[in-house]
């Protein structure tokens, strides 16, 4: 009878473990949970965030459009929770971001190239009632993000040139291959996700998802082409090397033209201003010699002759002259 007793109490622990384990759930702060009755939803609790304001914002229109049905509980934040044991049922979805991966495939882009394009995209679940209702779980998520992106994708590409979508921002003018101008590439890859991101936020609101953000991971040439790409890459670079190169000599050219002109304007110059120093000198001196040889003709015709006669003979300059010719009657030694 004692050991009837003691298994009574141990099967009445167990029912109520059990009994506690089917009324109560515990909601973590990164989940969601929906509670159903017979398939019906009956509970929604909603994650807390309090970290990012935009994410709350656009809880609380969540909350209030749930309100507003009135046909179900709406609950807010991490804790433990009661249902209905054995009736109810509880779904838990995740509240953080996720990843999602999409495959590589092939797209041809508005100037007619042909790329090998892989993406990914960050997502999270904002209307879990919603999100259950139309995609039940991850996988069916995965399914329908397949399509928003790879749709959206695929229509800004092929509407796009090939340099708008390798290149992360606008760019100048570019010389191609053939040395002539193409046309000046007015968006970047940035703007492409930026408008893919907005298209398939719209749409991913249908189940419940809110898009944080679609990015291009890898954009390639295929592999024939990549050699033929990466010649006109190189030809590219050399033509623009030549047009700087020549930019350069022709600045050379000027800068040395300049400085030559401005040298010789310097030398003229100071010829001129050397001349009439000079012819100021000279006039100077022809009045010094007009004037000295006024006072003293003969000493004057004297010191001249002397000079000419030591600047006209060198050392090793032999004469024969007659005393009484030109210079020598001056020094002509008297008997």
């Amino acid at each position: 009878m004692h050991a009837l007793k003691e298994i009574l109490f141990v099967i009445l622990v167990i029912l109520a473990l059990v009994l506690v384990e089917e009324s109560c759930f515990v909601v973590t702060e990164w989940e969601h949970a929906v509670v159903t009755r017979f398939g019906n939803p009956v509970k929604v609790v909603l994650a807390r965030v309090m970290t990012r304001p935009d994410y709350a914002a656009r809880l609380a229109l969540v909350e209030g459009e749930f309100k507003k049905s009135g046909v179900f509980t709406v609950r807010r934040g991490p804790g433990v929770y009661f249902k209905t044991p054995f009736i109810e049922r509880v779904k838990f979805f995740e509240s953080r971001a996720n990843l999602y991966m999409s495959g590589t495939y092939d797209i041809v882009t508005g100037d007619k190239k042909k790329i090998h394009l892989d993406n990914f995209a960050l997502w999270r679940i904002e209307n879990p009632l919603l999100f259950w209702q139309t995609v039940q779980d991850d996988f069916g998520a995965r399914g329908r993000l397949d399509a928003f992106v790879f749709s959206n994708l695929r229509n800004k590409v092929t509407k796009s040139d090939f340099m708008e979508i390798v290149r992360t921002s606008k760019t100048r003018t570019i010389i191609t291959a053939e040395g002539k101008e193409a046309k000046p590439v007015e968006r970047g890859r940035e703007d492409i996700q930026r408008d893919v991101t907005e298209a398939c936020r719209k749409a991913a609101t249908q189940v419940g998802i809110h898009i944080l953000d679609v990015r291009i991971r890898k954009a390639d040439l295929p592999q024939e082409n990549e050699l033929a790409v990466y010649q006109r890459m190189a030809e590219e670079r050399r033509r623009m090397s030549k047009q700087y190169r020549a930019d350069g000599l022709r600045v050379k050219a000027e800068i040395l033209g300049d400085a030559e002109r401005e040298a010789r304007l310097v030398r003229s110059q100071g010829e001129k201003e050397a001349q009439k120093i000079m012819g100021a000198a000279d006039a100077e001196a022809t009045g010094i010699y007009a004037q000295a040889y006024s006072q003293d003709k003969e000493f004057y015709t004297y010191t001249k002759s002397l000079e000419t006669l030591e600047k006209s003979l060198a050392t090793d300059t032999s004469l024969i002259l007659g005393l009484d010719k030109g210079i020598f009657r001056l020094i002509k030694i008297k008997e």
